[in-house]
Formats: structure tokens, C-alpha cells, sequence
């Protein structure tokens, strides 16, 4: 299973790592508002950090945001080669 962690840096952006590969300046507006961060060392149990506690979750995965977030990864993954291959075609 992969490692994952979502940092908040602004109200609906954030900084998303998969087994320690970040992508920056994604879009997590499906990400409760009153999150910060999440970590989860195997995709299952993690740990959240509200505004103002830190709540434990033996299975994330019954939280129904937790399945935007491979797929907001992959899709900053998709941009990242689409625009390098942009940017190799005009060199």
C-alpha cells in the first residue's frame, strides 16, 4: 500500500505526497475545510489533523473524500508529464 500525506497550504490547495513523491498547487476542494493534514502510512489507518485535534482513523477509507485523493495525485502526475513533454517538444 502507498504512504500518503496532504498538506492544506491554502483553502483549496494543497501538497499531496505519495510514498514520498510530492506535487504541489493541487486541488483538494473535496478536502473538509476544517482538515490540515492527513497521514497515512499505508493507505488504511491514518492520522488527521483537524483545526484543533488530532483524530486517529483505523480505516480512512470509510471517510468518503479519502477516495479523491489518489485520483487528484494521479491527475497532477498526468499534468506534470503533460507539460514536460510541452516543454521538450518546444526546446
Amino acid at each position: 500500500m502507498a504512504k500518503w500525506t496532504i498538506i492544506r497550504e491554502k483553502s483549496t490547495e494543497g501538497t499531496i505526497y505519495k510514498d514520498g513523491f510530492p506535487y504541489e498547487d493541487v486541488d483538494i476542494s473535496w478536502l473538509p475545510s476544517n482538515i490540515r493534514a492527513v497521514q497515512s502510512s499505508d493507505g488504511v489507518e491514518a492520522a488527521v489533523e483537524y483545526n484543533n485535534e488530532q483524530v486517529w482513523y483505523p480505516n480512512i477509507g470509510t471517510e468518503s473524500w479519502w477516495s479523491n485523493v489518489s485520483t487528484a495525485w494521479t491527475a497532477a502526475e498526468t499534468k506534470a508529464a503533460a507539460d514536460l513533454a510541452a516543454k521538450i517538444a518546444g526546446d
